[in-house]
């Protein structure tokens, strides 16, 4: 498709004398056209068919094939029908112009031709073709655009939308949309929420990739939304072609992948340390002990229960976003995460602890624990950390943060984390660099619960700090279930293994 507000309107003459193509040519060189050269009515129709002009000039008394069959020819051609033709000829005459009208022209000039009406037919005509094609080309794009299944938005600089097709009507939930960013605020969580400041700079910075979250609810999975602004549309400078994509699918593929090899990870991790250390200490002795043979015979025992169990575990993912959980349970899941990856120690600094039930499943935070506590692991200079974790309320949100004793990030790619879910992996391959797809899976998941994850570097000391926050529900806990979740033993005191 030309790109009428920003090429040249393209002009082929036709004329088997030099002299005439040369003197059209200098009438025509103030206003800036494109202009191509043919001799004869054969290579008229080789450029036409090349070029795709906007007008053509067509002299009538031409050697071989004159100008009446040139245009019968063009006509015939479904792509070049709709071209405009001004015949240029020497013939004045009733019979003439008659003779040119039924070829198919649409204008006509006498020679000598006068500069002036030259250029004023040339402009008009030209722009009322540019007029009929720009109708013609929205048209087009409007009927294959009720059909996709994508959303499709024509918005102008001011936000106002003028276009909106089926499926933007159903993805948006709305009929109409007339101030567009602040109507979007009004039914998603726009993230990243940097790159949605204001409509100005949306528009200035079309490359961006941004997304419409309309967080979970009770009957309602999350949805994720991708927005892209595909470019100026030609024919109108002053709009942009706006695409909304349903990714939901996508994401949800991408998060059971890492959630599966997520789980499959932590079931199999104790055991098989297990066996791994037995069998060496029995390589090591002549003589097996019948106790090493029996340890190594139940952690055997153990990763065969865990290996069946990997079966089951594609029911997992689904659980992940869904339910509510004690502060008690919470920090109970929380422990055994700890204690599976070997953290040297878990510090407790629970100040504040909600009487309501948090908005996440006990599968959650168990994955959300798991991704932070092995990069906790990983990026720790002896991969045996000491972390931290603390608990406020805050606006009714309930706030847990995690500080380790390990690095600090590199600015630039503490900026990046910040917009992890976002920027990462927008072609959602699942390879992730850097900290992980762990962290890319519990930004998304949070996000849909209404709500967040950020990061930052320790200020006292080198280590990572990563702070969560989500709703807490209306339900009370029960009578019963001991919020400050003192009876739990804790890691502070006990001996473990770091990993490896």
């Amino acid at each position: 498709m030309k790109q009428y507000s920003e090429a040249k309107t393209t002009l082929l003459i036709v004329d088997d004398e030099q002299r005439n193509r040369e003197l059209i040519e200098s009438f025509l060189e103030r206003d800036a056209y494109e202009l191509y050269m043919a001799e004869s009515g054969a290579e008229a129709l080789l450029l036409a068919e090349g070029t795709m002009p906007d007008l053509i000039l067509l002299d009538v008394m031409m050697p071989d094939m004159d100008g009446y069959e040139v245009c019968r020819r063009i006509r015939a051609q479904s792509r070049l029908a709709t071209i405009p033709i001004i015949m240029v000829t020497a013939l004045d005459g009733r019979d003439s112009r008659l003779e040119g009208l039924d070829a198919g022209a649409d204008e006509f000039l006498t020679k000598p031709v006068d500069s002036i009406e030259l250029r004023t037919r040339v402009r008009t005509v030209a722009r009322l073709n540019r007029v009929r094609r720009l109708q013609q080309e929205r048209e087009d794009f409007e009927m294959i655009a009720e059909d996709s299944r994508d959303g499709y938005l024509r918005v102008d600089r001011a936000g106002q939308v003028t276009y909106m097709n089926r499926a933007s009507k159903q993805l948006l939930g709305r009929e109409t949309v007339d101030r567009l960013l602040v109507r979007l605020k009004e039914s998603f969580s726009l993230e990243p929420s940097g790159a949605w400041s204001d409509w100005d700079s949306v528009w200035r910075q079309p490359d961006t990739l941004r997304y419409l979250l309309r967080p979970a609810t009770d009957s309602a999975c999350a949805q994720w939304l991708r927005f892209e602004i595909k470019s100026s549309m030609g024919y109108e400078s002053s709009a942009r072609l706006c695409q909304i994509t349903d990714v939901t699918p996508l994401m949800q593929t991408k998060r059971d992948t890492w959630s599966f090899q997520s789980a499959v990870c932590h079931k199999l991790r104790t055991p098989l340390t297990g066996i791994v250390a037995v069998t060496q200490m029995l390589a090591e002795r002549q003589d097996p002990d019948p106790e090493l043979l029996e340890l190594l015979k139940t952690a055997t025992g153990r990763l065969e229960t865990q290996v069946k169990a990997v079966t089951q575990l594609v029911e997992y993912p689904r659980l992940l976003s869904a339910g509510t959980i004690s502060h008690e349970d919470l920090v109970a899941a929380v422990r055994r995460s700890a204690a599976l990856f070997g953290l040297r120690r878990l510090e407790e600094e629970l100040s504040e602890v909600p009487d309501k039930r948090i908005e996440l499943s006990e599968g959650a935070v168990e994955v959300i624990t798991t991704a932070l506590f092995e990069n906790a692991v990983r990026f720790h200079p002896e991969n045996c950390p000491v972390v931290t974790m603390s608990s406020s309320m805050t606006g009714g949100m309930y706030c847990l943060t995690f500080t380790d004793d390990g690095v600090r990030v590199p600015p630039d790619d503490l900026e990046k984390l910040g917009g992890l879910m976002f920027q990462s992996e927008p072609s959602f391959t699942g390879e992730v660099p850097g900290m992980g797809a762990g962290l890319v899976m519990v930004d998304s998941m949070i996000r849909e619960r209404n709500g967040s994850l950020s990061f930052s570097n320790r200020n006292d000391a080198p280590g990572f700090v990563v702070s969560i926050a989500v709703p807490v529900t209306s339900e009370k806990v029960q009578h019963g279930e001991d919020c400050l979740a003192t009876g739990l033993p804790t890691l502070n005191d006990k001996a473990n293994v770091c990993a490896d």
